[in-house]
């Protein structure tokens, strides 16, 4: 329906902007390398666990879904687990079907650090406000969207698949 769709252009902004409201808000109260650790261990552990141990599964029923393979699930989960490589992103080769949202989390989160460390110092602050004080105007706020349209018009073409380059750089 009409709603959904409206919908689904905004879920994922959403997610992303609550998570980096709530790096935010953690970063009052840990050190970067603190920061750092804990986004590893509440992101990269359960990313992993959940690559090893729920994608062969769905992958597996896809598969007999689809038809494409007609054996038993153990030997399809060694075969899964055989294709993984280093495919340049952690993605490690293989489907990992929803999994994505966490990588992107801690990779998003790793990669604002330096800016959340900037936007919490004292000049971050005055910055911040004075930008603020500039974007009061009516319509004016309508001006931070203008780099998201950039992204889209000039990505969206080239890397139009779901969470390639272009929804990377968006939800960033």
């Amino acid at each position: 329906t009409a709603h959904l769709g409206f919908c689904y252009q905004w879920a994922m902004q959403l997610f992303f902007l609550v998570a980096g409201a709530s790096s935010a808000l953690a970063l009052r109260h840990r050190t970067a390398t603190h920061f750092a650790w804990e986004r590893s261990k509440r992101l990269l552990v359960p990313y992993a666990a959940g690559l090893v141990l729920l994608s062969p599964p769905q992958a597996y029923i896809e598969t007999v879904h689809k038809g494409t393979y007609h054996g038993p699930f153990l030997p399809y989960v060694w075969s899964f687990l055989s294709r993984m490589h280093w495919a340049g992103n952690f993605s490690f080769g293989v489907d990992n079907f929803h999994l994505w949202f966490l990588y992107y989390l801690f990779e998003h989160s790793l990669l604002a650090l330096p800016f959340f460390l900037w936007a919490m110092s004292p000049r971050g602050q005055s910055t911040i406000a004075w930008a603020g004080e500039k974007l009061q105007g009516r319509g004016l706020l309508l001006a931070l969207a203008m780099p998201l349209a950039v992204i889209q018009m000039s990505l969206r073409p080239r890397f139009h698949n779901h969470s390639d380059w272009s929804d990377f750089f968006v939800w960033f």
